[in-house]
């Protein structure tokens, strides 16, 4: 039986909260029986102990577990010089408070002249059921848009397609991976590759633009999506993230500001 992530949320959050429980009963019950000798303090002691540790441990589950239904899938990513494949990235699908620095932590000083811009990518996939996907990247170094691009789209495709099309849609995702656009062009017409820019004094994101491998390919194969789908995923991307962590600026995009996007400039 295969459990989907809102099952397993559930399941982690009632052993916290029994954790807690257990935890709340043996600090009350050590501190009402301790009877002031030697071997009572010693034993209730540890009871105290322990219930704390119940206590921490309940807390380390439901702090983790905050973090499971954003959380898509991992994909990893080739190391550049001897291509092995080490990194792994995850992939969430949407930008909040608690997972902000494990998404930006690639620091954009050597282009940016500024130690507090950190930059992050993340990608866009129109599923086959017409359905936008959103996922961002933790590990930007070695892990690459089109690697998680493929990813997301075996992943997403997986769930509903038959057999027959399941393998048509992998070797698609397999070539656009491996950065085949000659066996994944098709493909291409239904991703978007983007990188932002965090401000660390800021607490914003300041800036956004679609340039990655992806979009070079689109251009080179003509397949890049019309403007309005170019629209659709930018706001569908913008949605993903918490708005209290966006600029004024990219939280009130104009008509301007998508063609600038749609033509590979930074918005900011």
């Amino acid at each position: 039986m295969v459990l989907n992530k809102r099952v397993i949320k559930h399941l982690i959050n009632s052993i916290s909260v029994f954790l807690f429980l257990v935890g709340i009963f043996l600090l009350i019950g050590s501190e009402e029986n301790i009877t002031g000798n030697f071997i009572g303090i010693t034993l209730f002691s540890n009871l105290s102990n322990i219930g704390i540790l119940f206590i921490l441990g309940s807390l380390i589950l439901f702090l983790a577990n905050e973090n499971l239904e954003d959380k898509i899938c991992e994909v990893v990513g080739i190391n550049p010089i001897d291509k092995s494949k080490t990194s792994k990235s995850s992939l969430y699908s949407k930008i909040n408070e608690r997972n902000l620095d494990e998404i930006f932590q690639t620091s954009l000083s050597h282009k940016y002249k500024k130690e507090q811009i950190m930059g992050a990518k993340a990608i866009v996939y129109m599923a086959s059921d017409g359905n936008y996907n959103v996922a961002f990247l933790t590990e930007a170094i070695n892990t690459h848009h089109r690697h998680a691009a493929a990813t997301l789209a075996k992943f997403i495709e997986n769930k509903f397609l038959e057999e027959s099309d399941k393998e048509k849609i992998n070797k698609k995702a397999d070539a656009l991976y491996e950065g085949n656009s000659d066996k994944s062009c098709e493909l291409l017409t239904q991703c978007a590759g983007f990188e932002l820019q965090y401000d660390k004094n800021l607490k914003k994101i300041i800036g956004i633009q679609q340039d990655s491998w992806i979009t070079k390919e689109q251009q080179r194969c003509s397949r890049k999506p019309s403007l309005q789908v170019e629209e659709d995923m930018i706001i569908e991307l913008l949605t993903h993230i918490d708005q209290k962590l966006l600029s004024e600026k990219l939280k009130n995009l104009e008509e301007e500001d998508f063609k600038k996007l749609y033509s590979g400039k930074k918005v900011a």
